[in-house]
This record gives structure tokens, sequence and C-alpha cells, in this order.
């Protein structure tokens, strides 16, 4: 029997959805994330992992991991983290995600904090 092997834009693409959904983001602010609009998201199975909204989508895909590894898979923690302010980051991680520094920031930041857990 052959296996069927997925395509890494398709696993991405399913990862960043699944992510989006947990923190309770709309499609439109999954989409205003990666810079495409709510459709194009929606119908999309996944980008050229040579394109930047596959780049923002992994950036995005690793910080979930990042702060689901750090506050131990608590969902409801997850979700108030990330509509929190945070004086760390200068700002709320939701609304900072919409810009590619914020993102990038984040992750730096949560990567210090993953290195004292």
């Amino acid at each position: 029997m052959e296996k069927h092997k997925a395509e890494p834009k398709a696993v991405v693409m399913k990862a960043y959805k699944k992510a989006c959904k947990t923190f309770g983001l709309a499609d439109a602010d999954a989409a205003k994330i990666i810079g495409k609009t709510r459709a194009t998201l929606t119908r999309s199975d996944g980008f050229s992992i040579d394109s930047k909204e596959y780049e923002l989508q992994v950036q995005f895909i690793r910080l979930f991991r990042s702060l689901y590894a750090i506050l131990g898979g608590d969902i409801a923690a997850m979700k108030h983290w990330f509509t929190t302010p945070n004086k760390h980051l200068n700002g709320i991680p939701r609304e900072l995600t919409n810009k590619i520094v914020g993102l990038i920031y984040i992750n730096e930041y949560l990567d210090a904090m993953r290195a004292k857990v």
C-alpha cells in the first residue's frame, strides 16, 4: 500500500489555521497576519514554500508552539497572553503579529523565555 505524502505547504496551512483558530482569530485576522484577504486564505490549500506568506505562517506557528511549551498547553492561558498588553513587548501580542517586525520580536522574546523554562 502506497502512503500519500502531504505537501509541506498544505501541512503548514493546516497548522496555521489551527493555531489561529485556537487563539480565537477570525479568518480575516488570520489573513491580515500574512498580508492576504480572507477570501484568499480560505480558498488556498497552501502557499509556495518560497513565498513570504509561507514564511509568515511558519513564524506564527513557531509563536504558537513556543507559547504552548512555555504555558504547558494551557489554551486559556495562551489566549489570555495573546490578547493582553505585555509590558516587555510594549504592546498586545495579537496586534503586534500584524507586522513582520512584531511577529519576529515576539518569537525572539518567547525564545528567551523558553531558555528560562
